[in-house]
């Protein structure tokens, strides 16, 4: 094996340990299995990783996506540069058919009064690839998911203000799939 082949299938699979642990797992056993750090009952809880968002909605333990990080890259962001988003977790006992259904809606609200909304099918999103057991595709499957996106907030077009983001997806049947929101100040041209 290739040094860099080698060094590609060692990150994937440290990558993969490491969930398992924050889940509190072996990374060969089902990975749903209750664990503290999903039973807070908090709905405002901070979820885990390099953000500063916290969950909203319906409760964190009734969300069927178990969030085991959410990373966000350049933090906090800045307009004219590109933004990267990292939210990694698992979702169990739920069809295939389901997920590929499932609904992402974006609201973005400005402290300048302006308020954006994008809701779409999962799968029809531009801007995010799922990764599933190292395949990468536009739709959740059972088990552990990393949904990867970015985008470029263009100075040009950004009003400087407090702009909340609050992202939900949703199941067909209404139920949801995960719900958080943040905040940041953005210094734009406009």
């Amino acid at each position: 094996m290739k040094p860099a082949a080698f060094a590609c299938c060692l990150f994937l699979f440290l990558n993969d340990l490491t969930l398992a642990v924050i889940l509190r797992t072996n990374p060969r056993q089902d990975l749903f299995q209750p664990s503290p750090l999903f039973t807070m009952t908090s709905s405002r809880h901070r979820l885990i990783g390099d953000n500063d968002a916290r969950y909203c909605g319906v409760p964190e333990e009734k969300q069927l996506f178990k969030i085991g990080e959410l990373s966000i890259s350049p933090r906090p962001p800045t307009v004219d540069t590109r933004l990267f988003a990292l939210l990694k977790g698992g979702v169990k006992d739920i069809s295939e058919s389901d997920l590929e259904e499932a609904v992402i809606n974006l609201t973005t609200k400005s402290s300048n009064g302006g308020s954006w909304v994008l809701d779409m099918k999962f799968s029809e999103f531009p801007q995010i690839i799922v990764r599933h057991e190292r395949q990468y595709s536009k739709y959740l499957k059972p088990g552990v998911n990393e949904i990867i996106g970015d985008l470029i907030l263009p100075g040009i077009f950004t009003t400087t203000a407090t702009y909340s983001f609050n992202v939900e997806a949703k199941l067909p049947d209404g139920r949801t799939l995960f719900c958080f929101e943040f905040e940041y100040y953005l210094e734009g041209d406009l």
